[in-house]
């Protein structure tokens, strides 16, 4: 009887522990990451090269090497820990005008995150997976490159000119 009560008490602890993974799907086979900033526009980026990705539609635009590759550490490790709400009082966490929207497509699957509110000290980020009312807080480093504005992780840098090749 008592290795009974040592196990409910087990049970009841682990599930504070675990991290959940927000984005599941076959990284290896990633086609596109989208990102829709309401009311700022919306971008596709595409795996291109070596770890880095191009922007689609928009030819010469690609990405910083760094930002590329915050991006991939995002996608990799966008779990929670902390589920704050079963979807019941959704609005409160800023999902009655969400900020962003991210959907990731790799091979045939796809996960739709949606970008609520920050948390009061700004340390995290309320997030929420489309079609289910769970809400998750996420660090704000990984929220902050995976619905990244598309100005913060463009390459800024101009390809060098030899002035000969003009005339």
């Amino acid at each position: 009887a008592d290795t009974e009560k040592i196990l409910e008490v087990d049970e009841e602890v682990q599930p504070e522990n675990l991290l959940i993974t927000l984005i599941d799907l076959d990284l290896n086979n990633l086609e596109t990451i989208e990102v829709n900033r309401v009311g700022e526009g919306r971008y596709t980026l595409i795996p291109f090269g070596n770890g880095t990705f191009k922007v689609a539609n928009l030819p010469g635009v690609s990405i910083m090497t760094n930002a590329a590759q915050s991006i991939r550490f995002s996608l990799m490790l966008f779990t929670s820990n902390d589920i704050v709400s079963e979807g019941e009082n959704a609005a409160d966490f800023g999902f009655d005008y969400p900020q962003a929207y991210c959907t990731i497509t790799a091979g045939e699957e796809q996960v739709v995150l949606i970008l609520g509110d920050q948390s009061p000290d700004g340390s995290a980020s309320y997030i929420m997976r489309e079609g289910e009312p769970k809400v998750y807080l996420v660090q704000s480093y990984l929220t902050e490159m995976l619905f990244a504005d598309l100005y913060s992780i463009r390459e800024k840098t101009l390809p060098l000119v030899t002035i000969n090749a003009l005339t």
